[in-house]
């Protein structure tokens, strides 16, 4: 799995590299300052088509089940979107 982190925060590159992600680079935003997220959807679909995405927002902490819930949705043909929400 590769791990991509947007941002444009100075310490974003820095934790990328220790922690083996990817720097994807900041995104566009709105005239309010707001991030355009659509546009890293569209990115990260053409770049990637075959491939799995999932976009987490920074405040999602994962369980160590949730790795073993992607071996099964990766068996399931697509096209398709996974929605998670907070418990």
């Amino acid at each position: 799995a590769k791990i991509f982190l947007f941002g444009d925060q100075q310490a974003v590159r820095p934790i990328c590299e220790r922690e083996g992600w990817l720097y994807a680079g900041s995104l566009p935003v709105t005239e309010r300052g707001g991030e355009i997220l659509s546009a890293m959807f569209r990115g990260m679909t053409r770049q990637y088509p075959d491939e799995m995405l999932l976009y987490l927002n920074s405040d999602i902490l994962l369980q160590h089940s949730f790795s073993r819930s992607l071996v099964g949705l990766e068996k399931v043909p697509g096209p398709w979107l996974a929605s998670c929400r907070r418990w």
